[in-house]
């Protein structure tokens, strides 16, 4: 195989490894501060609040997966209507924004945010909890910002931007600790890193774009010099599947958090919490690949034999990196969330054991997540991450009355595997060699065509 994908695809993940004692200097103090200011009791809740937006994934309702493919197809062969696809996808952002906000304010009001975490919450406690979502409401059209980076094959801008939320959330954190803040109000910090970040990013991005006018035409790009007089909403026509997906996921792989909080105690969440955050740094060196893998994929759709061989490698890739990645959660996770922690908070090891085996599982699929990118291999995604929700929480559910918080981890485990890889070995060439046929059937419909399987033999 070129080395030049490996090299393509890893670029991200080398950067976010090398910056990865930065973000984890960065977390670990941040997470110091939060723990000194709001108690062990309390470090539980405010983080899972902070996290949030983690729930939230689906609020790009697809669109930022739509934009990458729009922009990684215009970078290998330039058309017109760019910019009514990127003023599409913003419009509709925009108006999430604005219902994220509303709804956050009204739960706010009523305090429904006591009742929907299982917690006995104050008054100004809600009212902080709906700022932090609003903020995080406002990022949301930001977010477009990292997703035009990847689709111009920008993976490395995309990473380092994306670590500079971790630094302003120190930051945010560092002020309020200073000015004497406690309690909920930490939870505030991670919402407005993201926010930081994503204004960094959607600077950067129209940036290159105006930059790269000249090779596609200046008036494609959403800031050109001429004016945008229409939208291109079929543009987003596989959105509806990443609806889909992107609510699917969260159900399956972060509900966990939101039972444990109303049925463990306050130790057993504020252990789930800790190992969460350093199971998100490791995650988050493996996962960064995924969006240049999404860029590579969508410009090798007319070579699905070469897509079918890259996925099957990166299989095998990702598969031994997670294993280490995995070694490494379940040798030193319990010995650093005691020292992040100052020795308060003890990580049982099968807690540590039960997301190794999660960040297996999640790095066998994900580049299959990424390979399977058009409408109908999305529609199939979304099948499946049904399925995975469905298993993590039931299997989370029966394991979780014995195993207590690592019950929900390898139940989450459980899900991906059997509802999300196991069908990616069993589909995958399949519908990528389909996809290929249905293209060439609307560009020549008076022919038949043969299809052939990833052999290159016919069928």
């Amino acid at each position: 195989m070129d080395r030049s994908i490996f090299r393509q695809a890893f670029s991200g993940s080398v950067l976010r490894l090398i910056g990865l004692p930065i973000v984890a200097i960065a977390g670990i103090a941040n997470t110091s501060l939060v723990v000194a200011n709001t108690g062990i009791a309390a470090y539980g809740i405010v983080n899972t609040v902070a996290m949030l937006g983690a729930l939230l994934p689906f609020s790009d309702l697809g669109v930022g997966g739509t934009v990458t493919t729009a922009v990684a197809l215009d970078s290998v062969a330039p058309r017109a209507g760019l910019k009514h696809k990127l003023k599409a996808a913003y419009f509709v952002l925009i108006a999430v924004a604005f219902f994220i906000v509303i709804t956050a304010s009204m739960m706010g009001m009523f305090a429904l945010w006591s009742p929907l975490l299982g917690q006995d919450l104050s008054v100004s406690d809600n009212r902080i909890i709906s700022v932090g979502v609003s903020v995080f409401g406002l990022a949301v059209p930001l977010g477009l910002g990292v997703r035009i980076l990847i689709g111009l094959g920008r993976n490395d801008l995309a990473v380092a931007i994306a670590m500079t939320s971790s630094i302003f959330s120190l930051a945010f954190t560092a002020v309020m600790a200073l000015a004497g803040g406690h309690g909920m109000i930490f939870s505030l910090t991670s919402f407005l890193g993201l926010f930081s970040a994503g204004l960094i990013s959607t600077f950067l991005a129209h940036h290159l774009l105006r930059k790269g006018a000249p090779t596609r035409d200046a008036s494609q790009t959403l800031l050109g010099s001429k004016p945008i007089r229409r939208y291109d909403f079929r543009a987003l026509s596989g959105s509806g599947a990443l609806i889909i997906i992107t609510i699917g996921l969260p159900l399956g792989l972060e509900t966990g958090r939101i039972l444990l909080s109303r049925t463990g105690s306050p130790m057993m969440l504020s252990q789930y919490a800790l190992m969460a955050q350093l199971y998100a740094i490791t995650w988050s060196v493996l996962s960064t690949a995924s969006g240049a893998l999404w860029t590579i994929f969508a410009q090798r759709r007319a070579d699905p034999n070469g897509s079918i061989a890259i996925w099957r490698w990166m299989v095998v890739s990702f598969g031994l990196l997670s294993a280490f990645g995995a070694a490494f959660l379940w040798a030193l996770a319990p010995w650093a969330g005691s020292v992040i922690s100052h020795g308060e908070i003890l990580i049982p090891p099968v807690l540590a054991m039960s997301f190794g085996a999660l960040l297996i599982a999640q790095s066998l699929h994900l580049p299959a997540g990424s390979l399977l990118t058009t409408p109908r291999q999305l529609w199939v995604q979304a099948v499946c991450v049904l399925v995975m929700a469905a298993l993590s929480l039931s299997v989370g559910l029966l394991l979780a009355r014995t195993m207590g918080g690592a019950g929900f981890a390898l139940g989450a485990a459980t899900g991906v595997l059997v509802g999300q890889f196991l069908p990616d070995l069993l589909l995958v060439p399949r519908l990528v060699l389909e996809g290929t046929v249905r293209r060439k059937s609307r560009k020549y419909p008076g022919q038949r065509l043969v299809p052939v399987n990833y052999r290159g033999h016919r069928e």
